[in-house]
This record gives C-alpha cells, structure tokens and sequence, in this order.
C-alpha cells in the first residue's frame, strides 16, 4: 500500500533507487572508497588515536575495568561527557583490544554506517539515483570526518547515528498523516529510540528533537485542520518520538538523579562550555580580533585563575554539579556586563560553525589541504542556500533544516568550532544535493517566463 501524499511535499517521479540496476555495486563502491579514505588517514596520522582529549579513552577503560561511569581514578562518579561514545569504546576494551583500534574500529565503522544513511536519508525524500550516489559520495569523502576518524571523539559516531534517526523520523511523519494513532507506531518509536541514543552521545540533539517535534505538530496541523475534527489527536502523535526519546535518555537521567542529587539530563559539562566563549579573556584576545584562536598559554592560565576564585567562593571542585552551576552563574554575568562583546561572541561562534576550513588547521596541515577543503566546502554551500529555495513546497526539507537552526540556536551562545556541525554531516549532504537540483527547475522556470 503506498504511503499517503504529505501537503506540501513535492513529489519525486523518478525510478525508484531501490530498483536501480547497479546500485547494490555503486554503494559498494562508495563504501570502499569510505574505506580507503579513512585508513590512509590512520596511516599516515595515526598517532591521535593515543591521545585522548576529552577523557573518553579514560572513561572506557574505567567501565572496562568494571569502575563504572567515573573519573580516572576510579573513585568519583561523573557525568562531565556523555555516556555513550564511552560505552561503546568500553566493548572491545573488555575484549583486550587497545585503546587506538577501539577508537580506529568505531569510526570505521561510523563512517561506513554514516554513508548508508545518507544513501536511506536520500530515497526517503526521494531523490532519484544520481542524487542518492552523489550524497553518498559527498559522505565518504566529507574532509571534517576523515579527519577525525583518527580522533577518540564523537564526531563520526553522532554523525551515523543522527543520519539514521532523520530517516525514521522523517518517515514516520510522512506515513502517519491520515490515521489516529499513526499505523507506523513502531516507526515513530524508533526514530524516538534513536534520538535518545544521539543525545547520549551529542546532548545538543536533545534539542533538535524538541524543534524538529515543535515543526512537525505545526505541519501537521496545518495539513488537518481543515479536513479533520480530531486535530488534537493528529498533532499530539507527533511527539511521540520525542517521548520515546524521553523514556531512552531517562536511565542516564535517574542515574545522574542517584549520584548527583539533581536533575542533570544532559552532562555537567554545560557551564564550562558557555563560560568558555563568553568571558573577558576570550572577548580581549580571539573577539576582538588580536588572536585567530585562543593560545594554550593564555587558556591554561585563565583556567587557574577559575579554580582559584572558586575556591575563594568556597566551591568544592571535586563537586560537578556545583562547579557546573557556578560556571554558568559566572558565563551570564559575563554577557550582561558586556552585552556588546557578547553579541560579537556570538557572531564569532556563527562564522566558526559555517566555517569553511577548520579553525586553527594551519598548524596541523599542509597549505594544499586547506585549500581543497575550503574549496569544497564552498562548492557545498552554494548548494546549501539553493535548497531554501524548496522550503515552502518540501516539508522534509524544512524538518532538515530545523535540524540544522537547533544547532544554530545552542552553538550561539555555546562554545563553537567548525567541528561541532559534524552530526549535520547527513543533513547537510542531502540538503546540498536537494538543493543543486532545485537549481536548474529555477532557471528554467524564469526562462519560461
């Protein structure tokens, strides 16, 4: 039975992907290449798969060694990173694997799981066979997570998983217009499971399932109102991957409840990061232009000079919950008392996430590469502007895009590199993709007029 047609939602004639001749030898193709890519990466720059930047080599291996969820002496619980990336780097630990072909299988494995999501993300807003292998190849060779395929962090993992979830999500919204409750529940809770999971590795997803959730119901009720009584009933089912998301995420918030005595849905991390990018220090030396990035000297020094003031306010500093609150008390102070600066922190924060080339890669990578990756990413966004060209006609494309303003929102008072969009990585792709075939309908459509 075919799925009902979603107002608003153009309608793609092509031949269906699925039934494509050589697609199955294309995707192969496209995941070979994935390959390639990423272990020549680990060949040539293997050596960042024996750091371990943001602890989480530290936290796997306590969960390994059966310490639980806690810092690396094994005897404060913590809740500062989110559980999952450890989690899953903790599997192969138990196994015996090292720390660096943990962290190497992992996101490995991502980048071939991100490609095939891109490829299901495609069909599902039914971009015809061209479009479909041209996202997946714009995956496989995306520069910022070749990158960190050799890093122990959540880049490539969050990626995969976010891809996966925008599918079911977009599928159960686009097969549960007509009927109350929806007949693709199981959908919907998948799609619900998965955010949960992404939160648990990225807690900003938490809210681009609160925006996306907030879109649906508007589309939705756009779409019934006039042709169904039951309005309420159509829209509330739209929250019910976001509830389903809720009840995913809830053991970690219980836990966080049990050890911290507070409601901690995301990490304690939360009040670092925003005082990171909104601070005198930060505002005199990278806002005002005198630095490019923020230099290690200086970092580490503003860094101390913290935890000297928290002790003077009696803050214990084993305490997460406590230092976490007093980070953001001390962040707000900062904004209102130069409200001017924390404006121009924010325009900073916006042109590092839409950054061509990685903030700081002149120290890291030869002159070439950042050229080709600039290039690139600037052939993307050319492609990503066209495809606002469809909002108002593809409700899908605007759900993609509310994704993408979530992130937009929390990365404008957050601390921000060009890193921090590598979830939208999916997104981004097919919306590039959508937005590129809308190119050529345009011009023709103002030849003919």
């Amino acid at each position: 039975m075919a799925a009902p047609l979603i107002p608003g939602v153009e309608q793609n004639h092509n031949i269906r992907v699925e039934q494509s001749p050589g697609m199955t030898t294309a995707i192969a193709g496209l995941l070979l290449l994935t390959l390639v890519l990423r272990i020549t990466v680990i060949v040539v720059d293997g050596g960042r798969l024996h750091t371990d930047p943001d602890a989480y080599i530290g936290l796997a291996t306590m969960l390994a060694d059966g310490q639980g969820y806690s810092t690396a002496n094994g005897i404060c619980p913590t809740a500062f990173r989110p559980i999952l990336y450890p989690l899953l780097l903790a599997g192969p630990l138990a196994l015996g694997t090292s720390p660096a072909v943990s962290v190497a299988l992992w996101n490995l494995f991502s980048g071939l799981l991100l490609v095939v999501a891109v490829i299901g993300l495609a069909m599902e807003i039914k971009l015809n066979r061209t479009e479909t292998l041209a996202a997946g190849f714009m995956a496989a060779v995306d520069p910022l997570l070749i990158r960190y395929t050799t890093e122990p962090m959540t880049e490539n993992v969050s990626a995969a998983l976010f891809t996966i979830s925008l599918i079911y999500l977009l599928r159960f919204f686009s097969q549960s217009s007509l009927v109350v409750p929806p007949t693709h529940f199981t959908t919907g809770a998948k799609a619900g499971l998965l955010l949960g999971l992404c939160t648990l590795c990225r807690p900003i997803i938490l809210i681009s399932c609160l925006l996306m959730s907030v879109t649906m119901t508007i589309l939705r009720w756009k779409s019934v109102r006039k042709h169904h009584p039951n309005v309420i009933g159509h829209t509330a089912w739209m929250w019910l991957p976001a509830v389903l998301a809720t009840v995913t995420l809830s053991p970690w918030v219980i836990r966080n409840a049990v050890q911290f005595g507070a409601l901690i849905p995301a990490t304690t991390h939360g009040g670092y990061t925003l005082l990171l990018g909104n601070n005198s220090e930060f505002y005199t030396r990278v806002v005002t232009g005198k630095q490019h990035v923020w230099d290690g000297v200086s970092l580490e020094a503003w860094q101390r000079s913290l935890q000297q003031q928290m002790n003077h306010a009696g803050i214990d500093l084993s305490d997460e919950r406590a230092v976490d609150q007093w980070m953001y008390q001390r962040a707000k102070s900062e904004m209102l008392n130069e409200p001017a600066m924390a404006v121009r922190a924010m325009l900073l924060r916006w042109r590092r996430f839409c950054a061509l080339t990685p903030t700081g890669t002149g120290r890291t990578l030869p002159q070439w590469v950042i050229y080709l990756t600039g290039t690139w990413y600037g052939l993307l966004g050319t492609g990503l502007l066209a495809s606002l060209l469809r909002l108002r006609r593809n409700s899908t494309v605007l759900l993609l895009w509310t994704s993408i303003a979530s992130f937009l929102i929390v990365h404008s008072f957050y601390w921000t590199n060009t890193r921090m969009r590598a979830p939208l990585t999916g997104v981004l792709v097919v919306l590039v993709i959508t937005g590129w075939a809308a190119l050529p309908h345009r011009l023709l459509s103002r030849k003919a007029n």
